[in-house]
């Protein structure tokens, strides 16, 4: 009997010991401003060596839906980023997470293409990292067309925004690592000269908040009241607004930054497509790619691109000499709104905001005299779990010195501060 006793106390305890172990899932959504320290951050935690990664998209740093295992404990962390207003409105009210916006008509169903199913991992880890902990593009298996598990809310969602910045004030959450995790930097930029008068295209070097108020409540606005030169009026080249749809942190960053202090302000925007007798999904430049050949209003006032790498495809688009502006004939030139992760690829396209010149030093953000700029944030679930809390914590201390990875600052760096998004910048020196 003591033996059998003994026995059974020992299984017990084998029991408690592996329970004790037992692998942790997490689920992220959010912006995509930090998503590259945001996979590096996992990788770190998990050991490069130990790491196996799947993803859907062009490359594993690039994607927005990725899947990460610890193949030594078997952890897993499975992100779907999109949209920084839109993964608070999601966490904060356990809503079902989908890869699109929620007035985008596939919404009811896309809620089931959000999180990528654990049968898409290859059975080894796969990912390798630089010296400074970025993840190497050829890292991890590319799936076309993956398995997909249940639709589920986050665990955490990462974010441009303050949530209290955001239409989703309550319930509150709580901050994951204390608040400010870095900063991300944004900008204005030019798209390609394409049809538009070459001298007025090159005046157009900078614009202001005011001027930006124009432009989202007009969508169009002729190039002259921007290079405040006379002979360019006479040009007829106008300025036309391509952005953001309202789940976007870039979106809600540009509205405090320029004065019109919501997500939800009207901004009357254009997409780009490469047909002018077609104007869909597959037509889109921002979608596929291609040149652009007419440009016309969004959907709606709240509508945009999902993400900033569309914006930057329209950005870096060839504009068709014949293109023309909701069907007619006429110059024009891009003007968007966009994460320094997603500038235009050449610096002649950038734009200067309220006279000062975003660098690629930072020197101007660290010194406080560009201001175009908020403080990634991290929330938890309000109804976390002590595991998946743990996991999370320690992914998001792993986070806060990789800031540059996703041409972002670390908060260390700052010489200055501001209390929420588009408030005035001090100096601490």
């Amino acid at each position: 009997m003591k033996l059998v006793k003994s026995l059974a106390l020992g299984a017990l305890a084998l029991a408690t010991v592996g329970s004790s172990f037992a692998a942790t899932t997490v689920k992220v959504t959010g912006s995509t401003a930090f998503r590259k320290a945001l996979y590096a951050a996992i990788v770190d935690q998990f050991g490069a060596a130990n790491t196996i990664a799947a993803y859907k998209g062009s490359n594993l740093p690039g994607a927005n839906q990725a899947i990460f295992k610890n193949n030594a404990t078997g952890d897993i962390v499975i992100a779907c980023m999109a949209g920084s207003v839109g993964g608070i409105n999601w966490v904060a009210n356990s809503g079902q997470v989908a890869p699109v916006a929620p007035f985008d008509p596939s919404y009811p169903t896309a809620v089931g293409q959000a999180w990528m199913d654990v049968s898409n991992l290859p059975g080894t880890p796969n990912v390798t990292v630089a010296g400074d902990k970025s993840i190497n593009t050829t890292s991890g298996v590319a799936v076309a067309s993956p398995a997909w598990s249940g639709a589920s809310t986050a665990d955490f969602t990462m974010s441009d925004s303050l949530q209290g910045s955001t239409p989703y004030k309550t319930p509150a959450m709580t901050s994951v690592g204390g608040g400010n995790i870095g900063v991300v930097e944004f900008m204005f930029a030019k798209g390609t000269a394409g049809n538009i008068d070459a001298g007025a295209y090159s005046r157009l070097t900078n614009i202001t908040a005011l001027a930006f108020q124009n432009l989202a409540a007009n969508g169009q606005v002729n190039i002259g009241a921007f290079t405040g030169n006379t002979a360019d009026k006479t040009t007829g080249g106008q300025v036309i607004l391509v952005g953001r749809d309202n789940d976007s942190g870039t979106r809600l960053a540009t509205a405090f930054e320029t004065g019109l202090n919501d997500v939800n302000a009207a901004m009357n925007q254009f997409k780009a497509f490469t047909s002018t007798s077609v104007q869909d999904n597959t037509t889109d430049v921002g979608l596929v790619g291609g040149t652009i050949a007419d440009a016309e209003f969004a959907a709606d006032t709240l509508s945009g691109y999902s993400s900033g790498g569309q914006v930057n495809k329209i950005l870096n688009a060839t504009v068709a000499s014949g293109a023309s502006l909701s069907g007619a004939a006429t110059p024009f030139v891009i003007v968007a709104y966009v994460g320094t992760g997603d500038k235009p690829s050449s610096t002649s396209q950038y734009l200067s905001y309220n006279g000062v010149a975003w660098d690629s030093t930072q020197a101007a953000t660290k010194l406080g005299q560009y201001t175009f700029w908020t403080y990634e944030q991290a929330y938890y679930r309000t109804n976390i779990g002590a595991a998946p809390k743990a996991l999370v914590d320690a992914i998001i201390t792993k986070i806060k010195p990789l800031a540059g990875i996703s041409s972002g600052v670390v908060t260390s760096q700052m010489l200055c501060a501001r209390n929420s998004e588009g408030a005035v910048v001090s100096v601490s020196f």
